[in-house]
């Protein structure tokens, strides 16, 4: 994923990076 510059705190930045993976994760798994 390409890391796109938003405005916002680095601990939302965090959380939506730790929910994207946790997706990404499931998605590979099937």
């Amino acid at each position: 994923l390409a890391d796109i510059p938003i405005p916002a705190n680095d601990d939302a930045i965090a959380s939506i990076r730790l929910i994207l993976n946790k997706l990404v994760s499931a998605i590979c798994q099937g």
